[in-house]
């Protein structure tokens, strides 16, 4: 399955790069540093570093196009997605709530300073810091942590992911006799604690004879 080889491909002692590569990436500010989460995330920018040191000639820019027209269906599956009405609602939203969250962030280390100076200066405990520091963080969290369940996101991103996967499937099937193999891997966090860091989605391209040697790690 997909899964598997996704799973695999994953392995720390796996070496191999896929032939190409991209990510998803929504390149649309409302302003400065807010994103406007009302467009949809697009696959841009393929990296065909790889593909060019192992095809030449007619067989790379097939394969190129095929590998591009792969990218421009998804993309159209996450536009036709980001669409519909349910999807508009809780971008529109998180459009509010998402620079809510980052000036919120900011009056928290500036309440931090703030207090925590008094504290040293008056040489008090910082009772009066936790008093500032705890409701907000708690606010921040809820906000944060709490939209995909407040807002059902994750079954809207399930509903595109499996439409994203079946066309994979097919584009598979079609150039299996090409010897490559694609793997989409959907938007996911990585790393623990302070590593902790948002991934992308991923579109990979990979050699079926590197699969072969990665299934049986």
């Amino acid at each position: 399955s997909s899964d598997l080889q996704t799973e695999k491909m994953g392995n720390k002692n796996v070496k191999d790069k896929p032939i190409a590569q991209s990510f998803a990436k929504n390149t649309n500010y409302r302003f400065v540093c807010f994103k406007d989460y009302i467009s949809p995330p697009k696959f841009i920018n393929i990296d065909f570093k790889e593909m060019e040191k192992n095809l030449s000639g007619p067989e790379y820019d097939q394969m190129k196009q095929n590998f591009e027209d792969l990218s421009d269906k998804i993309n159209e599956f996450m536009k036709e997605e980001y669409e519909m009405e349910d999807r508009q609602s809780v971008n529109t939203k998180w459009n509010l709530i998402n620079p809510l969250l980052k000036v919120l962030f900011l009056v928290e280390v500036v309440l931090i300073f703030v207090f925590t100076l008094e504290a040293w200066i008056s040489r008090t405990y910082l009772q009066s810091l936790l008093y500032a520091f705890l409701p907000v963080l708690f606010l921040i969290i809820l906000l944060a942590f709490g939209f995909d369940y407040f807002f059902g996101t994750k079954k809207m991103n399930k509903r595109v992911n499996n439409k994203i996967e079946f066309a994979v499937e097919a584009w598979n099937l079609i150039n299996e006799q090409n010897g490559v193999f694609a793997v989409y891997e959907p938007e996911r966090w990585k790393g623990n604690g302070m590593k902790r860091r948002k991934i992308h989605q991923t579109l990979n391209l990979w050699k079926r004879d590197l699969l072969c040697n990665i299934n049986t790690i």
